[in-house]
């Protein structure tokens, strides 16, 4: 994962006039099954739904046009009082989101608990770099899309689930299709 983060850096930097307008940060997958990894051993949920897109965003600062914009993709289950029938996050380090240790919990209440702490992450980073940018003109924002079904994002949930993903609520890419 990061390195070809790195690659992408380094191509886009060799490019005539590397600039960027604005960088969107899409990234969110939920993984509710046994513990996963990115290839470079960080957890999998909090590696591609947060260090991956900050690490990126923190190599194209450099290119960032003053008055840009850098926005990171959350979702309100960041939020417990909310009630959004995901686990609700628990942040204790970054340390410890990146490599986990082992838990008795139920493997979906793990997996959606990191999904929403991942998201939190995205949040707390979004704040941070507000504040330190905000001398730069750079605006840093989140957003939540919302349920989008057809993303492929409930790919290890049970299979009763997946059919309901994928057949009952409505697929954003037939939608798109239409």
């Amino acid at each position: 994962m990061l390195p070809s983060i790195r690659d992408f850096k380094e191509a886009f930097s060799s490019l005539p006039d590397p600039v960027v307008t604005a960088l969107v940060n899409n990234a969110g997958i939920q993984h509710i099954g046994e513990t996963a990894y990115t290839p470079d051993g960080f957890e999998i949920t909090f590696g591609a739904n947060h260090l991956g897109p900050f690490y990126l965003t923190l190599l194209l600062l450099p290119f960032m046009k003053q008055s840009g914009s850098i926005t990171f993709t959350a979702s309100g289950t960041h939020d417990p009082t909310l009630q959004t029938g995901i686990a609700p996050p628990v942040y204790t380090t970054g340390q410890e989101l990146a490599f986990p240790k082992e838990t008795a919990e139920k493997a979906s209440m793990v997996g959606q608990r990191r999904y929403s702490t991942s998201k939190l992450a995205n949040i707390l980073t979004t704040y941070t770099l507000s504040e330190k940018l905000k001398g730069q003109n750079i605006r840093v924002n989140a957003y939540d899309p919302g349920l989008v079904p057809g993303t492929g994002s409930a790919g290890s949930y049970p299979a009763h689930l997946q059919f309901l993903w994928k057949y009952v609520l409505p697929d954003s890419n037939t939608w798109y299709e239409m």
